[in-house]
Formats: structure tokens, C-alpha cells, sequence
């Protein structure tokens, strides 16, 4: 018995500090993609807000891009989305951007999960709307910026792709 419970607590801490580097791993990705959109210069001298909100971004939207990276257009092909699975919050990204304390701002960013070292992110211009952070009603009015990020493992960015993407609801 003994052994059984030492075994059970070395899981636990070993699952616990895999779960930490993991999300560190993916706080260096969603850190590095802000800062190249924030620098980005279509964004200059925007105050962007950042979502606390996971959204299902598909990335279909940039396989005409990748023609000459067979490698991540195969991952892009794999990635693309049959359902879908509903927005939910990040306790992660709330804590990387401090969610809670922003100002109200004109433009809103909203990322992907980071799957295959690939993420999404979908940049909007707020048109004054009170329902600032739901992605549903921001996209159903509204143009954005979509980007794609490909990373290495060690979470520098790899790849970058911008579309503006026009939604029509």
C-alpha cells in the first residue's frame, strides 16, 4: 500500500510539473505572437485589448498561402475544423494580459488554442459595442486581421501569416 500511494504522488507531481512547463511553453507563444501583432505596422499606435476568451479559429483561411510549405500546409489541412467546439475561457491568458484591470479599447484580440505549434489570432476594431469581448457578436458586424503563427518547439515564431478577413453573417 505504501508503495502504491509513493507512486500515486510521483505521477501527480511529475503530471503537475509536465502541465507547468506546458503551460509555460505556451505562455512564451501567445507572449510572441502579441508582440508581433502589437508591433506589427498596420497596428501602430493601437491600444489592443486582449480576449480572456479561447475562440475555435480555423485556419483554413491561409492554405493559399502555404503552397511552398508542404510541411505546414499539411499541418493546416489536418487542423481544419469539422465541428467545433464552443468559446470558453483562459485562466492562462487572463493572468498573461491581465484581463481584468484593461481600459476599454477600440481594438480586440481574440486567440486560438495553440494545436500542432500553430495559432490563430483574429484582431478586430471595436465599433463601440457593448458586448466587447464576445467574439460571436464582434465577427457577425465587423472586418478583422487574422493572423497565423507557426513556432519552433522552443517557442519562437517560425512563420507569420496576416489576412483581413470580412465576415458576413
Amino acid at each position: 500500500m505504501k508503495k502504491i500511494i509513493i507512486s500515486f504522488f510521483f505521477i501527480c507531481s511529475c503530471t503537475y510539473l509536465f502541465a507547468q512547463d506546458f503551460c509555460t511553453n505556451d505562455s512564451t507563444k501567445y507572449l510572441n505572437a502579441y508582440k508581433y501583432i502589437v508591433d506589427d505596422s498596420i497596428n501602430q499606435g493601437k491600444n489592443i485589448n486582449v480576449s480572456d476568451t479561447i475562440v475555435d479559429l480555423d485556419r483554413i483561411w491561409f492554405l493559399d498561402n502555404l503552397d511552398s510549405l508542404l510541411e505546414e500546409k499539411e499541418i493546416v489541412k489536418k487542423l481544419t475544423k469539422y465541428s467545433w467546439f464552443p468559446n470558453f475561457y483562459s485562466q492562462n491568458i487572463a493572468n498573461l494580459f491581465n484581463c481584468k484591470k484593461m481600459v476599454p479599447s477600440k481594438t480586440i484580440l481574440f486567440f486560438s488554442l495553440i494545436e500542432k505549434n500553430t495559432l490563430c489570432a483574429d484582431l478586430f476594431d471595436n465599433k463601440g459595442s457593448l458586448n466587447e469581448f464576445n467574439y460571436n457578436w464582434i465577427a457577425s458586424q465587423n472586418r478583422s486581421h487574422m493572423y497565423l503563427f507557426f513556432f519552433e518547439s522552443n517557442g519562437n515564431i517560425k512563420y507569420i501569416f496576416r489576412k483581413e478577413i470580412c465576415y458576413s453573417f
